[in-house]
């Protein structure tokens, strides 16, 4: 389901978009068959832009619908991405801010233990969960360890060896 919303607001500084895009671009979305499911489910966080900003704003919502890809790729900079968005981080943005969401991003990257992931991944987690009531921060676990188990599906298989 797309969200009709479009988007009219100014504020969009230029250098700023253009620094997410060169990071968002700087790791393509992984190959897969299941890409276009995550990204129908991606679309449901996006509103379309005007002609105000058109170029600025679909570049952030292009870089948004990768990242998404790439979080549910297990990306760890995809999902900080992501639950940056989400968060309402980037105010200007064409992203639907959804608390829960950002929350449920914030439990993934803690709970993968990504190499990259330091204290400013539990200050995050403390800040978007901290925002929820106790039945959000519940669902937003619960959609979290739904992720989870997505990205685990995900994953590339092992292959077997051939030896017994």
């Amino acid at each position: 389901m797309k969200n009709v919303r479009t988007l009219s607001r100014g504020g969009l500084a230029a250098s700023a978009v253009a620094l997410y895009m060169s990071a968002a671009q700087a790791v393509a979305a992984p190959a897969s068959p299941n890409n276009a499911a995550i990204k129908e489910e991606a679309e449901a966080y996006v509103f379309d832009c005007d002609e105000t900003f058109a170029k600025d704003c679909e570049d952030l919502r292009s870089g948004f619908l990768r990242d998404y890809i790439r979080a549910r790729h297990g990306s760890y900079q995809g999902q900080r991405n992501v639950a940056f968005m989400l968060s309402g981080g980037w105010q200007s943005a064409p992203i639907v801010k959804n608390q829960i969401q950002a929350c449920a991003w914030r439990y993934v990257i803690i709970q993968s233990a990504h190499a990259e992931a330091d204290v400013t991944d539990s200050a995050n987690l403390r800040l978007d969960c901290g925002k929820l009531d106790e039945a959000d921060r519940l669902a937003a676990v619960a959609r979290g360890n739904e992720i989870l188990r997505q990205i685990a599906a995900l994953a590339p298989k092992p292959k077997a060896s051939g030896r017994r």
